[in-house]
């Protein structure tokens, strides 16, 4: 089994210290004079001494490290065999405001072949925020060890607002239900890839791949010309950096469907030349799992054919080329 440069990530670097702060303020008439709001605080980064958001008094506030616990309860029950203490960290992604993690929960003896010598892993993603731009949620994904390129399966999850340990706990054995027996999920899974591997994918049609899965805009016609020629430059690079994964991806796998798959997995796990990346790992991982569903439908119709799957990415990859080509 290929677990590429698998070591279990430091989870305490997501267990900073958080507290829901009084607010205070000042009398009007008397100006050294201060009172406690009745009504909202202050989530505070103690250690940073940052105000992560203001809440109202009936706020709850749900630390990482209690998020993760109930993140292995999750896992526990989904994968009834394995042991909650045996749960490992396989991934933190967090910004350097700490607004916000991702954390991914796996048992590394949990994987599975869709073929000989290509090994995949399942895990669960733990989502919290301080500053209320996510809710609590719970994911299913899955990751190549290869690699360590992953996605996320967007309609296996649950997000809630938390209210007390009773119905989190409620929820997360719903969870469990609604997702059923995990062999199922994976033997799914391997269906899926298996009908990717057998479509035949050129390498020329990878980066309008990417431009189409993660709804890229690039338009280089709007907009000032200091606007339209930092536009081209991004594009130009993202292209440039398509093209060196295609070329490694095509070399170890050849020119299928698979190796699309491995593109946009990599590209959704390690995001270049887009806005704020880390906060787009994760819906750029849900547009994997999504392409993967459209893809294994498109490719069941007679007559399929990638190109003209693509077609409108295609002429719009050709434009760009023809823009970078006379700006170069």
């Amino acid at each position: 089994m290929s677990r590429g440069n698998f070591k279990v990530e430091d989870i305490t670097n997501a267990y900073f210290p958080v507290e829901a702060k009084l607010l205070f303020v000042q009398d009007e008439q008397q100006l050294d004079s201060y009172s406690a709001l009745n009504s909202h605080m202050a989530i505070t980064d103690i250690e940073n001494n940052h105000v992560f958001s203001v809440v109202t008094r009936n706020y709850h506030l749900v630390s990482n490290q209690h998020a993760v616990e109930l993140g292995k309860d999750v896992f526990s029950r989904v994968f009834q065999s394995i042991k909650y203490e045996d749960l490992q960290c396989f991934n933190v992604t967090m910004p350097t405001t700490r607004s916000f993690c991702h954390i991914d929960l796996i048992h590394e003896k949990s994987d599975f072949e869709p073929w000989e010598k290509d090994t995949w892993t399942p895990f669960i993603r733990v989502t919290n925020s301080y500053n209320k731009t996510k809710l609590l949620r719970y994911e299913l994904g899955f990751c190549r060890w290869a690699c360590k390129n992953g996605l996320i399966l967007g309609s296996k999850s649950i997000e809630f607002k938390y209210t007390h340990d009773k119905s989190a706990k409620e929820k997360i054995e719903h969870m469990a239900e609604n997702l059923g027996e995990i062999k199922a999920i994976e033997q799914d899974f391997i269906s899926k890839l298996k009908s990717i591997k057998e479509i035949e994918f050129g390498k020329n049609l990878l980066f309008p791949l990417v431009l189409k899965v993660f709804d890229i805009k690039s338009d280089v016609t709007s907009g000032s010309l200091k606007e339209k020629l930092k536009r081209i430059e991004n594009l130009a690079e993202l292209r440039q950096h398509i093209d060196n994964l295609a070329t490694n991806y095509c070399q170890e796998l050849g020119e299928t469907g698979y190796t699309a798959l491995n593109v946009i997995t990599d590209f959704a796990s390690r995001p270049q030349f887009v806005i704020s990346p880390v906060a787009r790992i994760n819906g750029f991982q849900s547009n994997c799992s999504k392409w993967i569903d459209d893809f294994t439908n498109q490719i069941k119709q007679p007559g399929f054919n990638p190109v003209d799957y693509l077609q409108p990415q295609i002429e719009t990859a050709k434009k760009l080329d023809v823009v970078i080509k006379e700006l170069s």
